[in-house]
């Protein structure tokens, strides 16, 4: 059975990667500020033990028995914070794994992040530039890691769903190779304790490339037929957002996500397979 330590357990992608880690058997504790929170969403088989990115004392605890680590964190703020959890909380991390024996860090990222020549315009995602200083600490710290850098995910679909209104932003079509979060799952199995994963980044990709209007159409046509398919103009009080959509308004991606497939699998899902998957739980 394979061990994984998570932190940034409890996120709207964490949630069901660890329901598939589970269920693919691995044995998965999870690092919370929230234990109330976390026994909610997390299946009961996880290990929850109370730890804190701002505090390299209760990550020191948290982490015993650590030797596979997996990073789910996210910065989505903009410039000026003084604290950012892939960059400020990463450097608590490696300090408190000083005291540790880990033998692998894993860590989910965005595509744009590994591959920034696919935003055509030269404009840099400010999340991204956080995220590349807190890898390259990582990088750094002689423990092999595995960086998964992931495109678009299905489960994103349904936060553009409110009511009977489906609502894509902006004038972003490009076409994407989306992943899922049972796909990503399956291929975080395969990454741990892996060593042709070890000092390896990978870009997480699915096999169907389509664009956001044929991921609405086919999207309600599973829920709903008759669900309202709208797009909205960007405008700069839509704040993170707007920055968010606007660089990926000029994203062309293309495939290059062989080495994930030959070192960590192949994905099975199609939309309509993981979508449908979703709503019958």
């Amino acid at each position: 059975m394979k061990n994984l330590t998570v932190i940034g357990a409890t996120g709207n992608l964490a949630v069901p990667v660890i329901h598939r880690l589970v269920s693919n058997g691995v044995n998965v504790k999870a690092i919370v500020r929230n234990i109330e929170k976390a026994k909610k969403v997390l299946p009961e088989q996880v290990e929850i033990v109370v730890g804190d990115l701002t505090n390299v004392e209760s990550l020191t605890s948290a982490l015993k028995d650590t030797e596979y680590l997996f990073l789910n964190l996210s910065t989505m703020s903009g410039p000026g914070e003084e604290f950012y959890t892939e960059f400020h909380g990463v450097k608590n991390v490696l300090e408190a794994a000083k005291n540790h024996d880990i033998k692998q860090i894993l860590q989910i990222s965005g595509l744009l992040a590994h591959k920034p020549e696919f935003q055509k315009n030269g404009e840099e995602l400010f999340p991204n530039t956080i995220r590349n200083k807190g890898m390259d600490l990582i990088r750094a710290s002689g423990i092999p890691y595995t960086f998964l850098h992931c495109t678009w995910f299905l489960n994103s679909l349904f936060m553009m769903l409110k009511g009977d209104t489906f609502a894509t932003l902006g004038t972003f079509n490009a076409p994407l190779y989306w992943t899922n979060t049972t796909d990503f799952a399956d291929q975080l199995t395969s990454a741990i304790a892996n060593e042709k994963a070890f000092s390896k980044d990978y870009a997480i990709q699915g096999k169907e490339q389509f664009n956001f209007d044929d991921a609405a159409k086919r999207f309600v046509n599973i829920l709903n037929p008759n669900i309202n398919i709208i797009r909205i103009p960007l405008q700069p009080e839509m704040g993170f957002l707007y920055g968010f959509i606007r660089v990926f308004e000029a994203y062309e991606e293309t495939f290059v996500g062989q080495s994930a497939w030959d070192d960590l699998g192949e994905p099975k899902e199609t939309l309509e397979s993981f979508i449908s998957s979703l709503i019958q739980k």
